[in-house]
């Protein structure tokens, strides 16, 4: 394998596997390796870095780059059916998607990593062009935390699915470029219901009994919003958004901060 410093620089999509044969994979260490994919993901691949069936991995110090001139839909790192996960202190950038993770037996932590979308939409726009930057699906223990990130450029910056119950979001930072925004700002609380509903939020919570804390959200455009929890006990506390007038000095309509509803997708 490739020791801490090397380069790993390919046109392929995915540049490391770590998955089992017919033995269990565990105590795995990944740390200080660059991964470059230089060419365009047409469709979403495993991920630069794909891991599944694995324990005790720590994923330290490294880089997963994509170097397309235009943006893809390129994917950092795909977790799934994992245990006892470190992802800590990489840099990712240029991507559709930044983690996503899924069936987490135990532990997973995401923490002080610098994780950066496209700069611009496929179509080639300007803005923010990723999709999530930390997702995470059926955390089965409640043992996840995301925190002390940097988080660029994602239309959703963390997003915990239906399942993930227990986790924690804190002292995360997440920043947006502005969009275009096409509504007139809701009259009447049906009208808020759906303007609310169709706005793209930081932190999106579908999953009970969750913390977040802490976190600084930068709110360039109103088609953006803070965080949405909608599944029961999910506790927001001291998390500040910040929503910066334009040129001409107003916002309008202003960003949605927090949304809390009754959901459905817990049953």
């Amino acid at each position: 394998g490739e020791g801490p410093g090397a380069i790993v620089r390919s046109a392929k999509n995915t540049l490391l596997v770590i998955t089992p044969d017919e033995t269990p994979v565990s105590d795995v260490a990944v740390e200080s390796i660059r991964f470059e994919t230089t060419e365009l993901a047409d469709d979403d691949e495993e991920g630069i870095l794909f891991v599944e069936g694995c324990s005790r991995l720590r994923v330290e110090h490294c880089e997963l780059v994509a170097t397309a001139a235009k943006p893809g839909k390129h994917i950092g790192a795909t977790l799934v059916d994992i245990s006892e996960v470190s992802f800590t202190r990489n840099r990712l950038q240029n991507l559709a998607y930044g983690i996503l993770a899924g069936d987490c037996a135990e532990r997973l932590e995401v923490s002080h990593n610098h994780i950066e979308g496209a700069t611009a939409d496929p179509s080639g726009a300007g803005g923010s062009g990723g999709i999530y930057g930390v997702s995470v699906a059926n955390s089965q223990k409640g043992t996840c935390r995301i925190e002390h990130n940097l988080v660029q450029h994602f239309m959703t910056g963390i997003y915990l699915v239906a399942g993930t119950d227990g986790s924690v979001v804190a002292d995360n930072r997440i920043g947006r470029a502005a969009a275009a925004v096409q509504d007139e700002p809701p009259v009447g609380s049906e009208a808020l219901r759906k303007y609310l509903d169709k706005r793209l939020y930081a932190i999106d919570v579908e999953s009970s009994n969750c913390e977040v804390r802490g976190n600084h959200i930068d709110l360039p455009s109103a088609a953006f919003g803070g965080i949405r929890a909608s599944a029961a006990h999910v506790n927001v506390i001291d998390n500040t958004l910040e929503a910066k007038p334009g040129k001409e000095g107003t916002l309008a309509p202003v960003p949605a901060g927090i949304y809390c509803l009754a959901q459905a997708k817990e049953g």
